[in-house]
């Protein structure tokens, strides 16, 4: 049998040319991408190395976008037949779903490859040996929580699309997303304007998730004070104070009515509050708030709690919604004693005692 039977007739002029101004639409935008994605990581911030993977990975993504649809030109242009549409078609538009997926994978691999990188690469420029920074100074934490303020620099402040979505974004759990009437979904949502427009300042853990003291994949809430009026003069020692004293109001039923809103919260661990007043019998003449805050390990250096003392970004207006400053804008020398914090603890555990 002649093999001229089974071609199909040519295609129309018209469906020619339109999958051809198609293909080379996109291969112009995946050569845009090409060129261009590698040029932004370059200028982006963060450490060498999550700049080049994001690069590789923008690369590949592009060109792929390159390759299939000029193939399938290619193999068109040369069939002219309807084999040669039907190639078009496959290679071609069934990219345009798979774009966003891939873009959304892409994404996902990015970000993990980020926080991975941030960690690593401050971790491995720790000053082994040297003693920790002793945060019980008030002139060092004033000076620590001034570089941070230079770091992730004054409200309101401008963050890009990728700075957000690659690192910055809280994730919500799981468990949120089975529980819609938790009040900690109001946090997720103010998120993006809190990186905006919080103040800086230092916060003291009053309890949290055990499991956000051991290493670990699973993002949990603590409790925090901190000080709104005065944040750099703050005593630390004052703040560690306080957030005893309110530990130990947890099982009790104080006769002061704000002590026992607070032993209430304390003791339920379920309930979610976002700038409630501390009594000034216990917080002195600094004035103080508690709130829960959602701890993202990838947002510390070491993944896990293992000091007390953090720097926090909180809402000036209430509600006062908090979070953990990032650890990519915390000063090298507080990332340091972080990591000799973390290794010290693994040591005492290891040797079956308790850390404090």
């Amino acid at each position: 049998m002649s093999t001229d039977v089974l071609r199909y007739p040519p295609l129309p002029r018209g469906a020619k040319r339109l999958v051809f101004l198609y293909t080379m639409l996109a291969a112009i935008i995946g050569g845009g991408f090409a060129v261009t994605g590698p040029l932004v990581m370059a200028l982006a911030e963060g450490p060498p190395g999550t700049r080049l993977a994001s690069a590789v990975i923008i690369t590949v993504m592009a060109l792929v976008l390159v390759i299939l649809p000029l193939g399938s030109t290619a193999y068109l242009l040369r069939r002219g037949s309807h084999a040669g549409w039907i190639m078009a078609i496959v290679f071609g538009y069934l990219m345009l779903p798979l774009i966003p997926i891939l873009s959304l994978i892409g994404l996902e691999v990015l970000v993990t490859a980020r926080s991975a990188e941030v960690t690593y690469f401050y971790g491995r420029r720790n000053r082994h040996g040297q003693p920790m920074l002793e945060l019980t100074d008030g002139e060092t934490t004033a000076r620590l929580l001034a570089k941070c303020w230079e770091n992730f620099d004054q409200p309101p402040r401008e963050l890009s699309w990728w700075q957000f979505w690659t690192y910055l974004r809280l994730k919500r759990p799981p468990w949120l997303r089975h529980s819609p009437g938790d009040d900690m979904e109001h946090l997720f949502r103010a998120q993006e304007e809190l990186y905006r427009s919080g103040e800086i300042v230092w916060g003291h853990v009053v309890q949290a998730n055990s499991l956000l003291f051991q290493p670990g994949n699973i993002d949990s809430p603590a409790e925090v004070i901190y000080s709104l009026d005065d944040p750099r003069g703050i005593d630390p020692r004052h703040l560690k104070h306080v957030s005893r004293q309110l530990s130990a109001l947890k099982g009790r039923t104080p006769h002061d009515p704000q002590a026992r809103a607070i032993a209430d919260h304390l003791t339920d661990e379920w309930t979610r509050r976002f700038g409630l007043a501390v009594p000034t019998e216990l917080s002195g003449p600094v004035p103080m708030l508690l709130s829960t805050i959602f701890v993202s390990r990838r947002h510390l250096p070491s993944a896990f709690l293992c000091m007390s003392l953090i720097p926090l970004l909180v809402s000036p207006q209430p509600p006062h919604f908090a979070i953990p400053l990032p650890s990519l804008y915390w000063p090298t020398e507080l990332r340091e004693s972080w990591f000799e914090a973390a290794q010290q603890k693994r040591v005492v555990e290891a040797l079956g005692r308790e850390w404090v």
